[in-house]
């Protein structure tokens, strides 16, 4: 297959179109037209990842983080960006991130299906058309009213984490609630 098809599938399930404008997304080291057999799959292209795609003659590497998020005036061993870029292109390797679209489609339903979330709406609203709504985190009601410590427990066992912050009442009952994929600080009042 080659990388044009590859990210093509990609594409197809999370558009770009779908990333915040502040976002750095698709294929950012290498060429659409290699051909693509093996993909290491990595939340970020550290000096560990890369090396662990090496060694697996993987002809693609595929983060969720992107390397590179701000514009880079020279690629040069002397800062490890540059290094990691030039590491990635020495081995003929593709590099490709899908950051805030796949959280938009894909981590945002998937999360909310972990907890089971049941009359889910998007939280925030970042794409519109006359089909759907899309954009970050969802909102929907549980699908038992708890209290916020049991809450809290159920979300633990749910992603199987060790642990959680809570803030307020642990007696409180919980009925609704909103997840988001990532930070979510800038849509706390979204939620509230």
């Amino acid at each position: 297959m080659t990388g044009y098809e590859v990210i093509r599938k990609f594409e197809e399930l999370s558009s770009p179109e779908y990333a915040a404008d502040w976002d750095n997304v698709g294929l950012l080291v290498g060429r659409k037209d290699k051909e693509i057999n093996v993909i290491y799959v990595a939340l970020d292209a550290t000096d560990e990842v890369i090396q662990k795609a090496i060694d697996v003659n993987a002809d693609m590497l595929l983060t969720h983080h992107p390397m590179i998020f701000s514009s880079l005036k020279r690629v040069s061993a002397e800062h490890f960006i540059g290094r990691r870029i030039l590491r990635l292109a020495r081995h003929d390797m593709a590099y490709y991130a899908m950051h805030t679209n796949f959280d938009v489609m894909g981590m945002a339903d998937a999360a909310a299906d972990e907890i089971q979330l049941k009359n889910r709406e998007v939280l925030e609203v970042t794409y519109e058309d006359d089909i759907s709504k899309e954009g970050f985190g969802r909102i929907g009601r549980l699908q038992k009213i708890m209290t916020l410590k049991e809450c809290a427990l159920y979300v633990k066992r749910c992603f199987g984490i060790d642990s959680v912050k809570i803030f307020g009442d642990l007696d409180v009952n919980v009925e609704k609630a909103a997840i988001c994929p990532g930070s979510g600080r800038s849509m706390i009042d979204e939620a509230i």
